[in-house]
């Protein structure tokens, strides 16, 4: 059995111009081993590899094809499964589809026996998870500027999935989310959100903590009340841990370093 590999740039249009590239060459066969990844991922002497150009008209053309394969919600379940991130992701989705058209019209989305379905169906489990997860423990900061930024590092690229949740729940403030993993913000301007890249000064700027003259003085007091309601006595480390795990605490306000109680009026 031959090995071929299918490199892209790594976006998601350069995976659908891979898939596009691995029917268009005749490479789903038998006989052949196919595996499509980034080019990051680390070269295999003994298989045959080729680097792909991402091609947006390949990728539309791909992408069509599997919207009226799967439906709208198929497609969405299919892009929340394309956000795990892990090195035999791309590998995977190609099975996923390959399933999906030798079998079409019929849904196979529950066809747990093929191996690709089910890992598939597990990572939608976890970026979902994940997306549960940001939306409670997303925490603001007002900048100097007005917008309110809440930077996070969520083990999914779930920005996209959230921004929505987000855009309703604070739909008359700009706020911008930052994933600090990734490098990429989510901008909402009071009407639509954008995304926006990340640099190395922005970065540095968040760790400066640059906010509002008021901010500290918020902090202190949402610090203060998650004290407060706390029960000492009936405090429960490993469940607490289990509910908000220790790698979400960097950027949560109530598990800073929190300064003294207030007491007095705001200065």
């Amino acid at each position: 059995m031959k090995d071929v590999i299918l490199r892209h740039d790594g976006s998601f249009d350069g995976f659908l111009s891979a898939v596009f590239t691995a029917y268009e060459r005749k490479l789903i066969k038998s006989d052949i081993r196919l595996r499509i990844t980034n080019t990051n991922a680390p070269a295999d002497l003994f298989a045959r590899s080729f680097e792909l150009t991402t091609d947006p008209e390949k990728a539309q053309r791909v992408w069509r094809r599997l919207h009226a394969l799967w439906g709208a919600e198929g497609v969405r379940y299919f892009l929340k499964g394309a956000l795990y991130d892990c090195t035999e992701r791309d590998t995977v989705l190609l099975g996923v589809i390959r399933h999906s058209i030798a079998n079409a019209p019929r849904s196979v989305f529950t066809d747990y026996a093929h191996d690709d379905i089910l890992t598939l169906s597990q990572w939608v489990k976890s970026v979902q998870r994940e997306m549960h997860r940001m939306k409670a423990f997303v925490r603001f900061a007002k900048a100097a500027d007005g917008i309110y930024c809440a930077p996070v590092a969520p083990d999914f690229d779930v920005l996209p999935l959230i921004a929505p949740f987000f855009a309703r729940r604070y739909a008359d403030q700009r706020w911008l989310i930052a994933d600090m993993r990734r490098q990429y913000a989510v901008y909402y301007d009071l009407t639509s959100t954008t995304l926006l890249a990340l640099d190395e000064l922005a970065i540095q700027g968040w760790e400066q903590q640059n906010v509002d003259a008021e901010e500290p003085f918020y902090q202190r007091l949402w610090q203060d009340y998650f004290r407060a309601t706390n029960i000492a006595e009936r405090a429960n480390r490993r469940l607490h841990i289990q509910h908000m795990p220790l790698r979400y605490w960097r950027y949560l306000t109530e598990k800073q370093h929190a300064p003294k109680p207030i007491t007095t009026e705001k200065k």
